[in-house]
């Protein structure tokens, strides 16, 4: 399982790096700037969930970039492989295009890192399942507040727009709904990615949005 959720952290963290990226440059920043949105967007939620963990568990797991340093050199990586692909995004493809890529490599990331925010947070405190759902948000969320920020974007969970930090807490409260059945872990992850990634494919492609 340990290989499991490391892969599945890695898949999570480039996902998210690459939207940072294409956003940076579609905002034509130069390679400080990408790799600065890569960086935050990439390691941003987790940060944040782990840093709050802390406080329920001392002593608790640090924060996996800086116990693998090889992670902000891996992103280091990326930013300079695509940056020749996305030299002048603006020319090369439509607006809509450039949207579109954000938004589905944002919304693998979202799903996967609201799957393991609960994990996460269930691991440590067995019994804190809503904790654990919003733990799936800001695992998930917080690093794209970050990217939009920089980015000189509003965040989209701070504006009415389509369903984003509410498919992450359904997600993440599903996986905590099943932990507390006792069902596997790996299980339960499937349906919260699944849930949260359906949710926002869904709320993409048919502009989804909550009614108030």
């Amino acid at each position: 399982m340990d290989t499991f959720w490391f892969v599945v952290e890695a898949i999570g963290t480039l996902a998210f790096a690459i939207s940072g990226i294409i956003e940076a440059r579609s905002r034509h920043m130069d390679m400080v700037g990408v790799y600065a949105a890569a960086l935050l967007t990439a390691f941003g939620g987790g940060t944040l969930r782990d840093l709050m963990l802390d406080g329920v568990t001392p002593g608790g797991r640090p924060l996996f970039w800086i116990e693998h340093q090889w992670w902000p050199v891996v992103i280091l990586g990326l930013c300079m492989v695509a940056w020749p692909l996305f030299r002048d995004p603006t020319k090369a493809t439509s607006e809509r295009k450039i949207q579109l890529s954000i938004d589905l490599t944002d919304a693998l990331g979202l799903a996967l890192c609201a799957a393991l925010g609960a994990s996460i947070t269930l691991r440590v405190a067995p019994d804190k399942g809503f904790i654990a759902a919003l733990m799936a948000v800001v695992s998930s969320v917080f690093g794209g507040v970050l990217r939009d920020v920089v980015c000189n974007e509003i965040p989209n969970v701070f504006k009415r727009s389509q369903l984003y930090a509410t498919a992450a807490f359904l997600g993440g409260a599903l996986y905590a709904g099943m932990h507390a059945a006792g069902i596997a872990p790996h299980l339960c992850f499937a349906a919260a990615f699944a849930t949260t990634l359906g949710l926002r494919v869904a709320a993409i492609t048919f502009n989804l949005r909550l009614p108030v």
